[in-house]
């Protein structure tokens, strides 16, 4: 079965258009990148994220006890 992940949510206005096309994931980027987000907007985002829809994080060499502390 196919999944559909859509990367580099950083505004409210993407968040809207996300939970209009439903995809299965959106993406935060914490990597360094045009797209990155803090962990603090990451939160801010993905309370406005539609219950159906996965959020995830895409990181580059961080530790895993700070990921895991993340997402408690």
């Amino acid at each position: 079965m196919l999944k559909l992940k859509i990367c580099g949510m950083r505004r409210p206005e993407d968040i809207e258009i996300a939970n209009k096309y439903k995809p299965d994931y959106v993406g935060f980027v914490f990597a360094q990148s045009p797209r990155k987000v803090s962990y603090e907007q990451a939160k801010e985002l993905s309370e406005l994220l539609s219950d159906e829809i996965v959020p995830v994080g895409v990181f580059v060499n961080e530790h895993m006890k700070l990921i895991v502390d993340l997402f408690k």
